[in-house]
């Protein structure tokens, strides 16, 4: 009569066949923060509310990660203008009176 001993965390196994394909990531740790975030004190998110900048990549309950610390006139940035926040892309030129708030450096996007 053989005794089996229940399998632990310790106990070798034996792989047959193929490997699965996702075994390449299975200690892969993705933190947003780090990702998204290079200055964390001078960053904010502004959340899309419509369709009108989809031409440049910018849809709908989109969600945009905005650093003040960043001045990068080849990346859309976001003013200030008359009390409301609008996206002035790198082929605009923002009016006299826009007050800039930041640098889209980032998006995150539902699919």
């Amino acid at each position: 009569m053989t005794t089996q001993t229940p399998l632990s965390p310790s106990t070798p196994t034996v792989h047959m066949g193929l490997p699965s394909p996702g075994t390449d990531f299975l200690d892969f740790n993705l933190d947003l923060n780090s990702y998204l975030i290079k200055n964390p004190t001078s960053t904010f998110f502004m959340q899309m509310d419509s369709n009108a900048l989809s031409r440049f990549g910018f849809y709908n309950k989109d969600i945009l990660v905005i650093d003040r610390s960043v001045l990068n006139t080849k990346k859309s940035q976001v003013f200030e203008i008359d009390g409301q926040f609008k996206i002035i892309t790198p082929h605009q030129k923002p009016p006299e009176d826009a007050v800039f708030w930041g640098t889209i450096t980032g998006l995150i996007r539902k699919i």
